[in-house]
């Protein structure tokens, strides 16, 4: 054609100008955002510094709950607090007063812990899961206190009502005294009790805690020995019950109907550490975590707070996680006896995060290992056009979580499918929206 000409389009995107970087990844604990993390490790045999992703250096204060896990792991749960001090331990299966340990843990760090390379926290070779709680408000709190033999009140700071509250003497040996909310079906729960370190049913005993329930600022104790004896030395961790959309902890029950099939518990957001027992019967306190083997197929790898048993990898499955609580897949009488209530003490699972720092790159890449949210950070100035791409192995379809602020073709997200796919980006307004869309997906 005669007329044809060349055209020029003012101000277009010139990709030879754009940077090209590498990509950098930021990952949050694998439970509520620096207050609880199961950490899994392998013991050295001597001084071993172990990541938690939880702070619980200088004035913060918190839980370390140690267990040798795997074959000839019959060793004891280990647990050590930031207020009796990092050498002080006690036993959660056993009676035992507390000890000091100076090959255990050795120093509360501002990202975890370090621990002495002992045969309860690291044996070389040995794998072990470590547990760890952050102080927090309607979370977690650690009170200390010294017995008077009367009733009498003690003061705590989780700002909200406990939902569980463990007690241990110190100076003597005694028995792991727990309050529980759901206890009795959550009818006066107060005038109940169960051990710890034992499987027994829970009894009802009125000396425990008074006959009184716990509020915002205070629990309420009896003349009972194993939690108020005169001038013996106490522990007590308290657990929140939140059932705000907000939340990261609830200590709650359900009712077992005896089937295969059983309840569905809905707690609005998918758990990561799970401890449950029947508190009509006797019955172990199990516990799992998505580390080891909790997912919405598979829950063999228990734990059990009353035993220093090996790590179950052999039994049926018997509790399922899913994306708005667990199911219990098992008619074990321990979790889920027909007209039984069951408690339990559920830690949300937050999802990990990866960032996409556009100050360092163009061309991002990455492999979720779980559900995953995408953050877009350090945009370009308004007015200067950039485009960059991410590509994402996806080995289980696993969930992809977008910045509201991107606009994508056709309206709506892509669905996420197994395997590799790219997808391309482009902001001219400083990050206020970013304009997205597949680029391809099964790609070799």
């Amino acid at each position: 054609m005669a007329n044809n000409k060349n055209f020029k389009i003012k101000n277009s995107l010139d990709a030879t100008k754009l940077p090209d970087f590498a990509a950098t990844t930021t990952s949050t604990p694998d439970g509520p955002d620096g207050l609880f993390s199961t950490t899994l490790y392998t013991g050295t045999g001597s001084s071993n510094t172990v990541t938690t992703g939880i702070d619980l250096s200088g004035s913060n204060e918190g839980l370390v709950w140690i267990k040798k896990r795997g074959t000839g792991s019959t060793y004891n749960h280990n647990l050590f607090d930031t207020i009796r001090g990092v050498t002080k331990w006690l036993i959660s299966d056993d009676t035992d007063a507390e000890g000091t340990r100076a090959t255990g843990l050795s120093a509360f760090n501002s990202d975890g812990f370090t621990e002495g390379g002992s045969g309860w926290t690291g044996e070389s070779g040995k794998n072990f899961v470590a547990w760890t709680w952050k102080s927090a408000a309607s979370f977690f709190d650690v009170v200390t206190y010294t017995g008077t033999g009367s009733a009498r009140t003690i003061s705590h700071n989780l700002g909200s009502v406990p939902g569980m509250i463990m007690i241990k003497k110190r100076s003597n040996a005694g028995n792991w005294m727990v309050y529980h909310r759901g206890a009795n079906g959550g009818t006066n729960p107060e005038q109940y009790y169960a051990k710890l370190n034992d499987t027994d049913a829970w009894a009802t005993l009125a000396s425990a805690w008074n006959n009184t329930a716990p509020t915002s600022s205070v629990f309420s104790l009896g003349d009972q020995i194993h939690v108020n004896q005169n001038g013996e030395t106490y522990v007590a961790y308290l657990f929140g019950h939140d059932t705000s959309s907000s939340s990261n902890i609830q200590c709650g029950y359900y009712t077992g109907n005896g089937s295969a099939s059983g309840p569905s518990i809905n707690l609005g957001w998918s758990p990561q550490w799970l401890m449950v027992r029947n508190s009509e019967r006797a019955s172990p306190w199990r516990i799992i975590d998505t580390a080891r083997d909790f997912s919405s197929t598979a829950t063999r790898d228990g734990l059990w707070a009353n035993s220093n048993a090996n790590e179950d990898t052999t039994s049926p499955l018997i509790i399922a996680r899913t994306s708005t609580g667990f199911d219990i897949k098992d008619n074990n009488s321990g979790f889920n006896h027909s007209g039984e209530k069951i408690i339990y003490v559920a830690i949300r699972l937050t999802e990990p995060k990866f960032t996409l720092d556009l100050s360092t790159g163009n061309r991002f890449s990455f492999t979720p290992t779980a559900a995953t949210e995408l953050v877009f950070s350090n945009p370009p100035a308004t007015g200067i056009p950039t485009g960059f791409s991410l590509e994402v192995v996806n080995p289980s379809a696993y969930a992809l979580t977008w910045p509201s602020s991107i606009k994508w073709h056709g309206g709506s997200a892509p669905t996420v499918n197994a395997g590799k796919a790219v997808y391309a980006f482009i902001t001219t307004d400083g990050g206020t929206n970013y304009f997205g869309k597949l680029a391809g997906e099964g790609i070799a």
